[in-house]
């Protein structure tokens, strides 16, 4: 009798090392964000340029991504050089796009009023429905003068599908030395949603406000992912089993 108690003792200090090893295994765990698959969010993978629609001026539309407005005025990694100091590279490295403020200018010989492109947008697939994505991009706005435009802000409005449209940093051209980063957090409600970035100013004066707003290293991250055990978490778990195993067979023979 002695022996069996001692037998079931013994099994039952097993069996709650393996328990507490199964937890450490899951705490050691990775709760990995997962960057979703997105085309050319920084970027580097080029740009297509044409004449813009309005006649003065040119229309860029970055690879993988389209023009909100078709033909709208936009440029590509616009580094305003008039203004002491020039704006600096990108946080992220290499090209970044730009869309300039043109609203109450006109078309030299013309006179047909100018628009901007508006913004870009792109398909997003491969969304889990219910899942928290984080949207991370970076955003500075720079002028030919930028002490004169001191009291302009401008920001990037963003929104994924059909849900509400949240708004970036805002970003002042009196500060062009400086790009400021922006996360903004989204639930997918398909399994494909369009991202879009609109341009907003704020302040601007329609026909006198030379201003651009500059956007880069754009990122889309799933925040909900599944926790990944770890290959050293998984180890934790074999000698709690061996010991375990080898309870149980004790516990027979006796």
């Amino acid at each position: 009798m002695e022996q069996r108690l001692r037998t079931q003792a013994g099994t039952l200090a097993v069996s709650h090392l393996c328990t507490a090893m199964a937890l450490m295994a899951l705490a050691a765990g990775a709760q990995a964000d997962v960057a979703m698959p997105l085309n050319n969010g920084s970027f580097e993978g080029g740009f297509t340029s044409d004449n813009a629609a309005d006649g003065t001026g040119i229309s860029v539309t970055p690879t993988g991504w389209s023009l909100i407005t078709a033909g709208g005025e936009s440029r590509s990694s616009w580094s305003e050089t008039r203004a002491t100091p020039a704006s600096p590279a990108s946080p992220d490295g290499g090209a970044w796009w730009s869309l300039e403020y043109v609203t109450g200018w006109t078309t030299y010989g013309t006179n047909a009023a100018r628009y901007n492109a508006g913004g870009i947008q792109q398909t997003v697939g491969g969304l889990i429905v219910g899942h928290a994505y984080a949207v991370s991009f970076y955003s500075m706005a720079n002028a030919p003068d930028p002490s004169s435009e001191n009291s302009l802000g401008e920001y990037w409005s963003v929104s994924l599908g059909n849900g509400s449209a949240q708004n970036g940093a805002t970003v002042y051209s009196n500060q062009h030395t400086v790009w400021q980063q922006s996360t903004l957090n989204f639930v997918a409600t398909q399994t494909s949603e369009v991202l879009k970035f609109s341009g907003n100013w704020l302040g601007a004066t329609p026909g006198a406000t030379p201003t651009y707003l500059n956007l880069d290293g754009i990122q889309v991250v799933d925040k909900s992912a599944t926790p990944v055990p770890e290959p050293t978490a998984a180890w934790l778990l074999v000698p709690g089993l061996i010991l375990l195993a080898i309870s149980k067979r004790r516990q027979r023979d006796a």
